[in-house]
């Protein structure tokens, strides 16, 4: 939907090749994996798990007694990632808001131009979706933000078909502020409700106190300015709501993506009091989804985009009405605007002057003077043309914008100036067409994946791969350069000559370069046919840099850079299903640990110790999860950590025995997936693990671990970590880096050799403490220990009975975190009780049903 202001805003994927359209995005590979990671086994994410986290790693933080050393933001600031929604403040238009996939809500107050013209909003929560945003026409202080990214609900399609990647970032309703987004407040609350989601919020023109919002739940409306809400059309998967800009008694709405029950554009005469489905002039069904935009200049035309699936042969139409919506005529449908992508990204704007000119947008940009019959492309996505864009510049031809558009918004005074929320970034025009203009200059939300690596001889140089926007180098500037590739997935660096590179895309598409990446050669392994991950692993051994190994459903080797590959294990899979990760040891080229995921077989960990000719199973008692991230002890490869996704288990295991043995490393961690782990080549006890809330870290082996996210957004997916230890006589710095799935890469400064990090001291605040108060699903109770000692911790119901056992047995110092179900009790007044050498009290909770 187009706004007219103030007149009118991981690997994983398939285990097959990627179905052929004009230029794969990943979106669906990419939300697919995240989703899976999240869920498994269950088939979908607890309501309220990222939000309870988020709320225990604050309180945590704000009882540290030391001052961190606060994280760097390093970029990249010319290259932007996924962008939902974009909108123009009506009373001053050079301020814009824009909201991103995962990296959260950003403002630019100069019209996005110049090198720094955006910067990240904070909201107070953990919005990482920041799906819809909108002004008050009459007063722009007052914004509505919805968040999560949706697209199918309860990843059904109405036939009983599960679409995995309906989920992208988790949701929490609608938050508003009323002083220009100094400070936030939630408005529609669905902090324990993460599954649902917010697609687009328009404010009435004529009554602005009247909000209306299109959810993943219906049609919801607040006459109030957002202080309540009701839900007036519960057809789920709402993805529009227009109102007739001078009679706002009459509105139009679209429901329904991947097949959802109930899908189709309706219409209300009395302002959502009832509701009619039209179908007069419209496909007979379709199972994408509809946006709806109303003309300023006769508000009974109104145009919809529709897409018809995810695949390029499903089709889209371009329909339109010229009575209120009560018919609708086929204006055009052979030309493939969407691409694959119906479900995900499209979007019509209509001129204020003229109802037949439009601009239509989807993989790329048409525009049309004769309502849609004949659509004029003004993209091209081969336009692409600049490796090292300039910050705050564009990034190709006139003809290039980043494909994939999500929204359109229009200037309020100036018909011809347009913005677009891309899947790389902001675009603009001021002449309704070509030239276009990139306006992302220090817009920090680029989604990377794992698999980074850093220069081993030059501090200031590494690499990962992106979400859509290739594989990018960093060479100690904001300025990063783009490699070749749709997405980027793992690379790797030669320890021994430096210019020598590897990265790759979607399914192990890997290359090598001698010259940093200027130029490079194919090295892939072969099984293209074979199941792989669509960001499937590889590493090169720290021992001998020729050796590579790479891993589809079984582990290839190379002993001479890529140049040819074989395979151990008799020529058989390792166990069926794609791997995940891959370690290599440092003492020894012939060890490597593999990951495989879960699908018929659970997901398993193994070791070669020759060279990926043979392997062992060492999975053991690591618990039934995606296994996501393995990372070896530099100074001893028998000692491991996993990192684990998912929720409801430990999400950090080492082994010290080589696999033969597994322990949970949970004290302090929150119940979140866990991405990524780490361990300090100097001081092995000390581990970095990154999570769907932020980073962590340990110095006692994992036992106990606390934040570390000084300096950092105050949400953010830490997708990969990776340790710096290179030096120069002008730069000695050991640094940890964290590549964000959603706002791009942050370095701190490491301690020197040896030395113990500098973690940590909590004051005894509270003895006992519990979050949520009232709950429903679970609670979390957080106590400190000075010592490790026995722990009897219990809940019991209002007459005395013990209604659960849950730590009978010793806890580890520091700060515990202990999650307890409380989904199978009945509503009513409960007491949680610790008894121990250091903590002897009872707190009260509320079950809420």
């Amino acid at each position: 939907m187009v706004r007219f202001l103030p007149v009118l805003a991981l690997l994983l994927a398939a285990c097959s090749s990627p179905e052929p359209k004009p230029r794969p995005s990943g979106a669906w590979s990419s939300l697919d994996w995240m989703t899976q990671a999240r869920a498994y086994p269950q088939p979908d994410v607890p309501a309220a798990g990222v939000s309870e986290a988020f709320d225990l790693k604050r309180r945590a933080f704000k009882t540290q007694d030391f001052e961190q050393e606060p994280w760097e933001a390093i970029g990249p600031h010319n290259v932007a990632g996924r962008m939902l929604s974009v909108v123009f403040n009506p009373q001053r238009p050079r301020t814009l808001l824009a909201g991103s996939a995962s990296g959260g809500l950003w403002r630019s107050y100069s019209g996005g131009e110049g090198t720094s013209a955006w910067h990240r909003i904070e909201t107070g929560f953990p919005v990482l979706a920041a799906s819809a945003v909108a002004y008050a026409p009459d007063d722009s202080s007052t914004i509505y933000l919805g968040t999560g990214e949706v697209y199918n609900y309860q990843d059904r399609d109405g036939r009983g078909v599960t679409y995995r990647p309906s989920r992208g970032s988790y949701g929490m309703g609608i938050l508003v502020s009323r002083d220009g987004g100094t400070s936030w407040s939630k408005t529609l609350d669905w902090a324990a409700e993460q599954g649902r989601g917010v697609q687009m919020i328009t404010v009435n023109p004529l009554r602005p106190a009247s909000v209306w919002a299109a959810t993943t739940e219906g049609l919801y409306v607040s006459y109030n300015a957002g202080r309540s809400w009701t839900n007036v059309h519960p057809v789920i998967m709402a993805t529009d709501v227009s109102l007739h800009p001078a009679d706002t008694s009459l509105v139009l709405a679209a429901h329904g993506n991947l097949g959802t029950p109930g899908n189709g554009l309706y219409r209300s005469l009395d302002g959502g009091a009832t509701w009619s489905r039209t179908t007069e002039g419209l496909p007979a069904t379709w199972r994408g989804k509809a946006l709806i935009t109303q003309a300023p200049s006769d508000p009974n035309v109104a145009y919809a985009t529709i897409g018809n699936g995810f695949t390029s042969s499903d089709g889209n139409w371009l329909v339109r009405t010229l009575d209120g919506g009560a018919t609708w005529e086929v204006m055009q449908e052979t030309t493939n605007f969407v691409g694959s992508q119906g479900w995900y990204s499209h979007d019509v704007s209509i001129s204020p002057d003229n109802i037949d000119h439009i601009t239509v947008v989807g993989f790329l940009i048409y525009t049309s003077t004769d309502g849609g019959r004949v659509l004029n492309p003004q993209t091209e996505w081969t336009g692409w043309t600049n490796p090292t864009p300039p910050i705050g510049g564009h990034d190709g031809v006139p003809q290039w914008t980043h494909p994939d558009h999500h929204a359109i918004a229009v200037h309020p005074e100036d018909a011809d100036y347009h913005l677009f929320a891309t899947d790389g970034g902001i675009y603009r025009t001021t002449t309704g067409g070509a030239p276009f203009e990139a306006l992302n200059g220090g817009l920090q939300t680029v989604q990377f994946y794992a698999g980074m690596s850093n220069n081993p001889q030059v501090p200031q140089v590494a690499m990962a791969g992106t979400q859509d926007n290739s594989t990018l180098l960093y060479r100690g500037t904001l300025q990063w350069r783009i490699l070749n590739g749709g997405d980027g997935a793992w690379t790797a660096i030669d320890p021994e000559q430096p210019n020598r590179v590897y990265w790759s895309s979607q399914y192990l598409a890997m290359r090598r370069s001698t010259d940093s990446g200027l130029s490079s050669q194919g090295v892939a392994p072969p099984g293209n046919n074979r199941p792989t991950g669509f960001v499937a692993p590889f590493v090169l051994s720290p021992v001998n840099p020729a050796r590579l190994y790479a891993g589809r459903d079984r582990v290839y080797m190379s002993s001479n850079r890529g140049a040819s590959w074989g395979t151990g294990n008799g020529g058989n899979p390792l166990t069926g299903e794609p791997l995940v990760s891959l370690a290599a040891s440092s003492q020894s080229a012939d060890v490597v640990y593999a990951v495989t995921a879960p699908g018929i077989e659970r997901a398993r960990v193994l070791v070669s110790r020759s060279g990926a000719v043979r392997w062992q199973d060492i999975t053991g008692t690591l618990p039934d999860r995606y296994l996501v991230d393995i990372a070896l002890d530099p100074q001893d490869d028998n000692r491991a950590f996993v990192a684990v996704a998912g929720f409801g288990t430990p999400h950090v295991y080492r082994t010290e025995d080589g696999g033969a043995s597994w322990s949970a490393a949970i004290s302090g961690l929150p119940d979140v997936p866990t991405w990524s782990v780490v361990v300090d080549p100097q001081t092995p006890n000390r581990v970095y693990a990154g999570n769907d809330v932020g980073v962590y870290v340990s110095s006692d082996g994992g036992d106990t671990w606390e934040p570390f996210d000084e300096g950092l957004p105050e949400a953010l997916i830490a997708m990969d970590l990776a340790i710096s230890e290179a030096a120069t006589a002008d730069d000695a710095t050991r640094r940890l880096r964290v590549a964000t799935h959603g706002n791009g890469m942050f370095q701190r400064a490491l301690e020197g050799t040896g030395s113990e990090p500098e973690l940590p001291i909590f004051n005894q605040f509270e003895l006992l403490t519990v979050f949520p108060n009232p709950a429903r699903e679970a609670i979390t109770v957080t106590y400190v220990l000075d010592s490790r000692q026995d722990v009897l911790l219990t809940l019991h119901d209002a007459s005395g009975r013990r209604a659960k056992t849950v730590i009978d047995g010793p806890v580890n110092s520091g700060r515990a975190f202990d999650r307890i179900p409380t989904a199978d009790l009945p509503a009513g007044i409960y007491y949680v009780t610790i008894r121990s050498q250091d903590v002897n009290t009872t707190t009260p909770v509320s079950i809420v049903r």
